[in-house]
């Protein structure tokens, strides 16, 4: 059986998979659009680089979200003085 793989493939032996999944979403989601020319650039320069360095600037775009979004009290997803409870 073959499977058809668009994008990148998470190299073996690496614990990657959850930047990938990340990468893949935030790729469908703002670089739709395959031949515009600056995702055509974007594209080319991300083959040439390791996942390490890749993945860098999008651990730092979640850091800052997560103390911007959920940290800060006037972050839209903070919540003050709430127990939350897992069942």
């Amino acid at each position: 059986m073959a499977v058809r793989t668009t994008g990148d493939i998470q190299p073996p032996g690496t614990n990657l998979c959850g930047y990938y999944v990340c990468e893949r979403i935030r790729r469908y989601c703002n670089e739709r659009d395959q031949k515009c020319e600056n995702n055509i650039l974007r594209n080319n320069l991300r083959k040439t680089l390791s996942p390490e360095a890749r993945f860098r600037p999008l651990q730092e775009e979640l850091a800052g979200w997560l103390a911007r979004e959920v940290i800060d009290p006037r972050g839209e997803h903070h919540y003050d003085d709430v127990d939350l409870y897992m069942h």
